[in-house]
């Protein structure tokens, strides 16, 4: 689990629109993520919610452009 450490709640970070960072350790670890779902799309074996879609149609492939715009959302 990767803890941010806070001197105020998220939801005053989030109404005021404060800047806040990650320890370089949870920074690693997201960095290591991004790298495990790149191989994922890379590959193309399909992974619930990474490359598919989800609840039910789970059991439907994403193209790289619908994967741009699932993102954006």
């Amino acid at each position: 689990m990767i803890r941010i450490a806070r001197s105020r709640s998220n939801i005053w970070v989030a109404i005021n629109h404060e800047k806040t960072s990650l320890s370089k350790e949870a920074a690693s670890k997201v960095r290591q993520s991004r790298g495990w779902v790149e191989k994922i799309i890379k590959r193309g074996d399909p992974v619930y919610g990474i490359n598919t879609g989800l609840g039910i149609f789970a059991d439907r492939q994403i193209s790289s452009t619908e994967h741009r715009l699932m993102n954006r959302n």
